[in-house]
């Protein structure tokens, strides 16, 4: 594998990971502010965060 090749494939891994920790920042952002008063709220939270899509993408 040549250098310029690896070049690219680390340029590639790279944004794809910044690309998945900024579909993950949106998801949750999408969720809201959470009240950490009881069981219901994490249970509430923990939903929420699994049918984002966006998260699950990031």
């Amino acid at each position: 594998m040549s250098l310029g090749s690896s070049i690219l494939l680390i340029l590639f891994s790279i944004s794809i990971a910044v690309a998945g920790q900024i579909l993950l920042k949106i998801g949750i952002n999408h969720i809201g502010i959470v009240d950490f008063s009881g069981l219901e709220a994490l249970k509430q939270l923990f939903f929420g965060v699994i049918k984002s899509p966006l998260v699950i993408s990031g």
